[in-house]
C-alpha cells in the first residue's frame, strides 16, 4: 500500500512538473507573438510619423494661408498682426519640438501679434512677422 502511494504521489509530482514546463513555453511562446506584434506597431507607426511629417513640410512650404486649416498636419498659418494671409509653418513647442495638434479656429480672421522683439520668444527663437518662430 505504501508503494502504492508513493507511485501515485509522484505521478502527480511529475504531472505537476509537465505542466508548469508547458505553461512555461506557453508563456515564452506568448511573449515572443506580443514582442513581434508590438515591433510591427511600432515600425507602422513610425512610418506613419515620418509620412505625417514629410506631409506637413511640404505643406508648410506652401505660397500662403488664410489660416491653419490651409497648412498640413502639425503646420500652422503665420500672419502679421491684423494681416489675413500668410505662411505656413511648422508648429513646435518651448524647446522647438514639432507638434501635431489640430488646426485651430482661432487662425481664422486677421493675425494677432505674438511677439515684437526677439527677447519676447523662448530661447533660441526669433521674431518673425510679429510671431516666435524657430
Amino acid at each position: 500500500m505504501l508503494a502504492h502511494n508513493i507511485g501515485i504521489k509522484r505521478r502527480i509530482e511529475e504531472a505537476r512538473a509537465a505542466e508548469a514546463s508547458r505553461r512555461e513555453r506557453e508563456i515564452a511562446e506568448s511573449d515572443a507573438s506580443w514582442a513581434r506584434v508590438r515591433s510591427a506597431v511600432g515600425a507602422g507607426l513610425a512610418a506613419f510619423g515620418q509620412s505625417m511629417q514629410a506631409a506637413g513640410a511640404k505643406r508648410a512650404t506652401a505660397a500662403g494661408c488664410s489660416s491653419d486649416f490651409d497648412c498640413g498636419a502639425g503646420a500652422g498659418c503665420v500672419k502679421s498682426a491684423g494681416s489675413l494671409n500668410g505662411f505656413c509653418a511648422q508648429k513646435v513647442d518651448d524647446f522647438g519640438t514639432p507638434t501635431y495638434a489640430p488646426a485651430s479656429v482661432d487662425s481664422i480672421g486677421p493675425g494677432q501679434r505674438q511677439c515684437r522683439f526677439g527677447t519676447d520668444c523662448p530661447i533660441g527663437f526669433s521674431c518673425v512677422s510679429d510671431h516666435c518662430v524657430k
